[in-house]
Order: C-alpha cells, then sequence, then structure tokens
C-alpha cells in the first residue's frame, strides 16, 4: 500500500492475499496443535545425527531422511495434508478482515499539530481508477498521516512467498 499517486494492489488482490494469509497461519495452527513441530525437530536431530556420524559413509540425502523417519515411529505419520480452502472461500475471508481495515481503522489526522483539535478520519481509503481494458479497478489507498507514521515512502522492501520463488536446489523434505 502506498499513499503515492503510483502502483497500489487492487481491492481484489488485497482481499485474496489476507485470505490466502489466514489459510497459511490455519494450516501452520493445525500443525503446531498435532506436535507436528517437536516430530519434526526430532526427525531433523535423528538425521543430523546420521550425517555428521564419521562412521557412516553419506549417500542419498532422501535415503537418510526416510532412514531417520524408520528409526522414529513416532514421526512416521507426518504426512499432514495442506488444508487448502477454495479461492472463493479465501477472497471472502480477506474481504471481511479487509472491510474490518477500511471501516474501523482510524487515526487523528491532526497527529503532528501540537496544538490541533483531534480530528479522527479513516487510516485507509479505497479508490476507483479506469483500466486499460475498460474495467475500473479499486485501490486502497493510506491516509498521508499513516504514511508519515510509518515512514512507508521511504523504505523499499519487496517480499516474496517462498514457495513461488525460482530456487536453484530443492527444498528440504519435510
Amino acid at each position: 500500500l502506498s499513499s503515492s499517486e503510483g502502483y497500489s494492489p487492487t481491492q481484489a488482490m488485497i482481499q485474496s492475499n489476507l485470505g490466502r494469509t489466514v489459510n497459511q497461519k490455519y494450516n501452520t495452527q493445525s500443525k503446531i496443535a498435532a506436535g507436528m513441530g517437536e516430530k519434526m525437530l526430532k526427525l531433523h536431530e535423528l538425521y543430523m545425527e546420521t550425517y555428521l556420524n564419521k562412521d557412516y559413509t553419506l549417500d542419498n540425502h532422501r535415503l537418510m531422511w526416510l532412514r531417520a523417519m524408520n528409526q522414529n515411529y513416532d514421526t512416521i505419520n507426518m504426512d499432514m495434508s495442506v488444508r487448502l480452502w477454495p479461492p472463493h472461500i479465501q477472497k471472502q475471508i480477506g474481504k471481511f478482515l479487509l472491510e474490518m481495515i477500511l471501516y474501523d481503522l482510524k487515526v487523528d489526522a491532526n497527529i503532528f499539530r501540537s496544538r490541533a483539535q483531534e480530528r479522527i478520519v479513516p487510516a485507509f481509503c479505497s479508490i476507483v481508477r479506469p483500466d486499460v481494458s475498460f474495467f475500473t479497478a479499486t485501490e486502497i489507498k493510506m491516509h498521508p498521516v499513516v504514511t508519515k507514521l510509518f515512514n512507508v515512502d521511504n523504505t523499499e522492501s519487496f517480499t516474496f512467498d517462498p514457495s513461488t520463488v525460482p530456487m536453484i536446489i530443492p527444498p528440504v523434505p519435510g
């Protein structure tokens, strides 16, 4: 999000991202509740024990991982599948959360003026811009005070979902 007139993600993109993030958090909490963290830690310890053993001749890392799983019967049933919610459910959850952000998050517009009276305004607003394809895109913009509070325009950061970034090596088994 930005307060500038540059690119801002559309409302639909933000809704989808919020819903997807909630789904990912749900899956993470489900795995934690099932004790997967402790099991995974135990499995990694077994794997590293074998890997660092000087008497053991190293072979395929995948086979070493499977052997570690077979050595510890508590970790055999670790294939807890991810529960992906349908995209329309994710988007509805994101829509609900975004509406809370748009309508319930307020900021004092006069926060940087020492003697001014408090003036509460929405922290975010939605604007409609015409698109090249004759459709309109609703974008979310921050109030300038929010931008100034968090010094947003002076930082340039890029965040990527690790599962969508190309990798040089395959991910660690798990």
